[in-house]
């Protein structure tokens, strides 16, 4: 494919946006489901996981790359397996306990009294107070520290293999 620059941008920018509700949806989903008890060491379980992965792929996607499949490999390795694990939450999600058709009653009530969760009228439109929340400066204090967060994690993922690499001498493919 040729588009140079602005074509890797706008792939970029595809990503981002693609990718912007998964974090909202992490606390979402663990605000509904975890218990109180629970929720801190699965929210730890979470991230974890999340850099689990990072320092499991760097390997695997040079052992892939090494491969006869080269680095196409990658792109199938991964867009396989992500369509695996959509598959997985899929067929086992819910977007609530009370919503969800696999688990047992104990556990819903379990859940939903713990969280105090009660059966509500869906259709009730909540207000959301945007105006307050725009205006608050914490907000905007988590934003940027986010920013900052993601840039320095982004930047020290892509620099690694080159540093392994360059400085110490250790071949990514290997």
């Amino acid at each position: 494919l040729q588009g140079g620059w602005k074509l890797a941008i706008a792939c970029r920018i595809l990503q981002g946006l693609s990718q912007s509700f998964i974090v909202p949806s992490i606390h979402t989903t663990l605000g509904k489901w975890a218990p109180l008890v629970e929720r801190g060491r699965m929210t730890a379980t979470v991230y974890g996981a999340q850099a689990l992965g990072t320092v499991l792929g760097l390997p695997i996607t040079g052992f892939i790359a090494a491969s006869s499949m080269g680095w196409p490999g990658i792109f199938r390795f991964y867009g396989i397996l992500s369509g695996i694990m959509a598959g997985i939450m899929l067929w086992f999600g819910a977007d609530s306990p009370a919503k969800h058709s696999k688990i047992s009653e104990a556990e819903r009530l379990y859940i939903q009294a713990d969280l105090g969760q009660k059966e509500y009228n869906s259709n009730k439109r909540l207000h959301v107070p945007w105006k307050h929340i725009l205006r608050c400066r914490g907000l905007y204090a988590v934003i940027i520290v986010h920013i900052g967060q993601v840039w320095g994690q982004l930047i020290l993922y892509s620099e690694v293999p080159m540093f392994m690499d360059k400085v110490m001498g250790i071949n990514i493919k290997a």
